[in-house]
């Protein structure tokens, strides 16, 4: 299971997603999605589970 990169909650689907140097980060709720979007960096963390992105 995912955990969101804003506030460590586990990510029950994957409902809530924003893709950043083409890896795919999923969210817990709408507002960590947004909180994401406006300053994404600030959630980066290099020991945080990552996917590829499967996007083109």
């Amino acid at each position: 299971m995912d955990t969101c990169p804003v506030c460590n909650s586990q990510v029950k689907d994957k409902k809530y997603s924003g893709i950043l140097d083409g890896v795919a980060y999923y969210f817990c709720c709408g507002e960590c999605e947004k909180n994401f979007e406006f300053e994404p960096r600030k959630y980066m963390n290099c020991c945080m589970k990552k996917e590829k992105s499967k996007e083109k």
